[in-house]
């Protein structure tokens, strides 16, 4: 029963990973949709933004929780760091080096050292909020005991951080890295199971959500895309009268119900084409998800910077050929990771692979 849980949930983290890439060649498919953002107004581009990251983060919380459980707290910090924070760098290192290169060659300046340093914390945002919640959820495991009112307490106070350097993404990932943290702690996968035990309910389940996600998804504009309005709800902060913006609030609480409602439909979705044991379609989209990492970092770092603008239209957009370049990418992405993890040091270094035998498990930790 685990080895198929572990496949589904691959399964799911193929899904996200396909979703993530295709989202990507939408933003860089024409001139006009990369300088102009005319992508924002995209419908595909629209549905995929309002659950596919969150989506990601889920799944992420999710296994986290299994990795909390299982190994030390000081083993569980030291791989936080080795398997995010130094991929991180080293490709954005690699991503300075090639762009600077282009720069000279065609006559431009390089970039300035403050556009170096924030290219770190902006190139491959998601591995920074997987960072931040995980080691957030870390630190309230080990010295709260994982109280709901404390990951309550701190999503209310982030709420009214300003959206600076980045914040405001994480702030955003947070509660949905939590809910699929809590999720597999309490076990309440077995419990939903136990709620809606008949094949009817879960069907009845789906329609209604996805019925839901529909009406939800008719009213996202342009403004509610996170990189559009943040998340930041205390305005005013440069006047002498600061204020609560409860349109930001009601902005950000929209975010979450379509984000929540659209994983819930595709986690559905996702288990009656699993379980329908579609072999050939199942095992192709779960070898994606074992690899979703190194596709996302390759794909975000080489192909969005220097490949996919190269492949640009001048105008409008073809859903078909978007689809084209997603296989494409796909495919070479998931070729490239394969290859980094042949050899020891370059899985380390650009895949965050183990440095160090997972040897201290919890029921050792003093």
């Amino acid at each position: 029963m685990k080895n198929e849980r572990n496949i589904y949930i691959d399964v799911v983290k193929g899904i996200a990973i396909i979703l993530v890439v295709y989202g990507h060649c939408i933003e860089y498919y024409s001139k006009e949709y990369i300088y102009d953002n005319f992508f924002y107004s995209d419908i595909v581009h629209k549905i995929i933004y309002s659950f596919h990251m969150p989506l990601f983060m889920v799944i992420s919380g999710y296994l986290f929780s299994g990795t909390i459980e299982r190994y030390s707290f000081p083993c569980v910090l030291q791989s936080r760091f080795t398997k995010l924070l130094l991929p991180i760098f080293i490709w954005n290192s690699l991503f300075l080096l090639i762009q600077n290169f282009i720069n000279l060659l065609e006559g431009r300046r390089i970039c300035s050292l403050g556009e170096g340093i924030w290219s770190y914390f902006n190139a491959l945002w998601f591995l920074w909020a997987i960072f931040y919640c995980s080691m957030i959820v870390l630190c309230v495991s080990r010295w709260l005991h994982d109280n709901i009112y404390v990951y309550i307490a701190l999503w209310i106070v982030m709420l009214f951080i300003p959206g600076i350097y980045g914040i405001n993404l994480y702030v955003y990932m947070y509660p949905f890295f939590v809910v699929g943290y809590l999720w597999n702690k309490h076990h309440i996968m077995g419990k939903f199971k136990k709620l809606f035990s008949t094949k009817v309910s879960i069907y009845l389940l789906s329609t209604l959500l996805f019925l839901l996600y529909v009406v939800l998804c008719v009213h996202y504009t342009v403004h509610d895309y996170i990189y559009i309005s943040g998340s930041g709800i205390l305005k005013g902060l440069r006047t002498t009268h600061p204020y609560i913006d409860f349109f930001q609030l009601s902005t950000n609480l929209y975010r979450y119900v379509i984000g929540f409602v659209g994983v819930s439909t595709c986690c559905l979705f996702m288990s009656f084409v699993y379980f329908k044991n579609y072999k050939l379609f199942n095992v192709i989209i779960a070898k994606l998800g074992r690899k979703s990492l190194g596709i996302y970092i390759i794909s975000t770092i080489i192909f969005n910077n220097f490949i996919l603008p190269l492949l640009s239209s001048d105008t409008g957009i073809i859903y078909s050929i978007v689809a084209l370049e997603t296989i494409g990418v796909l495919l070479i992405t998931y070729m490239l990771t394969i290859l980094l993890e042949k050899h020891r040091t370059f899985k380390m270094l650009f895949l965050g692979g183990r440095s160090v035998s997972y040897t201290h498990l919890r029921a050792h930790e003093t």
